[in-house]
């Protein structure tokens, strides 16, 4: 198995506003590799054939004819960006009133796949798989603290959610403390 992540960021204050952003990118393979299962054809020919030896030893070729290397792959990845900025909008009596905003986008990806004697029905007692796929992940949010006196504060809350072909999805939030 292998895997890396890769991330850049950056931040910043400007015109009121303090942001922070990153973007990268990270994967994970693994490869999955082994023997003990018979190969259809390959363990009915050495018997037949008088290829195995019962009793003896017997070659690695021969070995290797009957019991074949066999497995899987997988490969996962994903690149995304994000980005959160924040500041004050205004004073009120028991502070200022804050607004942060932010956005986050990802591409996920994914492959698992068996060795192609597993896929082909050539080893004997093992199921297989291939699949494959990809989605697109976005979330954008705004948040509102309002401080109305020292004792009150308010906050308002909307968050946006999409992933794949689901339908987008919005949630709001409202609280007094």
């Amino acid at each position: 198995a292998s895997q890396y992540r890769v991330m850049a960021g950056l931040e910043g204050n400007h015109f009121g506003w303090e942001w922070d952003s990153a973007i990268g990118s990270m994967s994970s393979t693994a490869t999955q590799k082994q023997h003990g299962a018979r190969d259809r054809a390959g363990y009915y020919d050495a018997i037949v054939n008088g290829e195995y030896k019962f009793g003896a030893v017997n070659s690695p070729a021969v070995l290797n004819k009957m019991f074949p290397e066999y497995g899987s792959h997988g490969t996962s990845t994903q690149t995304f960006f994000d980005f959160k900025a924040s500041r004050e909008l205004m004073a009120l009596s028991g502070g200022p009133l804050q607004l942060a905003t932010g956005l986050d986008l990802r591409h996920e990806s994914f492959e698992q796949a068996s060795s192609d004697n597993v896929l082909n029905a050539q080893i004997v007692q093992f199921s297989g798989v291939s699949i494959q796929g990809s989605r697109n992940v976005s979330a954008a949010f705004a948040e509102l603290s309002a401080p109305f006196t020292k004792q009150l504060e308010g906050s308002f809350a909307l968050r946006a959610d999409k992933s794949g072909q689901t339908e987008a999805a919005a949630e709001p939030k409202f609280g007094l403390s």
